[in-house]
């Protein structure tokens, strides 16, 4: 397919970016999407594989460990509850079997595609997405390595407006040289090195460490004394498995890549 000159000035403005800015430029990036789409509202998901996963709230080791509105719903963070108490209780949605399958490869994924059309009619269903209004959504999963994927979910209500196969092939258009970018809000959480997602604070820290600030500058732009922000820039590093700033700013040039 061509690409719309729009898509190239949208890979434009996301270049001005800089790397402390990894947060604005994702709210940026789905926002532009949602209105190239004529989608209603959009989400980031971080997915990773656990190496010691809780069989009863993962599939096959992979479990959701981040969830980013565009525009925050407390419908979707009540129905994200839902769905992972149900997990535990080994009530597993046909959706997320297709989530699941093969992971680790760059996908678009179809909300009405992903179970058998007689599921979207069912009780289970109703009970989780019908107070909502959820009419279709449209999933890039983007692998970083091995063990983690970043995904961008695309949101319409109702079923008058379902996306369309042409919808699917623009948004893996724009996504596929994007990798980088998505590389670098799962580094932003702490999910492509670290075993432990970063704290807030690590990931204002973080964000700041990439900047030209000295520590002490540091302190004083998070109103804290010098030993408490040293202790947090030294979590930050022991986390990423970085030795200092250098190391840290080549994982978000992606020498860190995997």
């Amino acid at each position: 397919m061509l690409i719309d000159s729009k898509i190239y000035k949208l890979w434009d403005k996301l270049a001005d970016f800089s790397a402390e800015e990894v947060e604005e430029s994702m709210q940026f990036l789905l926002a532009e999407i949602c209105d190239i789409l004529d989608a209603d509202n959009a989400s980031w998901a971080a997915v990773v594989k656990l190496s010691a996963p809780e069989k009863r709230v993962t599939i096959d080791g992979w479990r959701p460990l981040k969830m980013h509105m565009l525009r925050p719903m407390e419908t979707m963070d009540e129905m994200s509850k839902d769905v992972r108490k149900r997990l535990e209780k080994g009530e597993i949605d046909p959706t997320a079997v297709s989530f699941q399958k093969d992971m680790g490869t760059f996908r678009i994924l179809r909300w009405r595609e992903m179970a058998p059309p007689e599921w979207y009619d069912s009780d289970h269903y109703k009970a989780l997405y019908s107070h909502i209004g959820l009419g279709d959504i449209l999933f890039v999963m983007v692998p970083i390595n091995k063990d983690s994927e970043s995904t961008f979910g695309f949101y319409r209500p109702g079923r008058e407006h379902d996306f369309t196969k042409d919808d699917a092939e623009l948004l893996a258009a724009i996504n596929a040289p994007l990798k980088w970018l998505h590389h670098r809000v799962m580094l932003s959480q702490g999910l492509v090195i670290a075993e432990k997602p970063l704290s807030p604070m690590e990931r204002r820290v973080q964000r700041l460490l990439l900047t030209d600030l000295s520590e002490k500058e540091i302190a004083d732009r998070l109103n804290q004394n010098i030993t408490t922000t040293h202790k947090h820039v030294t979590t930050v590093f022991r986390k990423m498995g970085v030795r200092g700033r250098a190391g840290l700013t080549a994982l978000w040039l992606g020498s860190g890549n995997g």
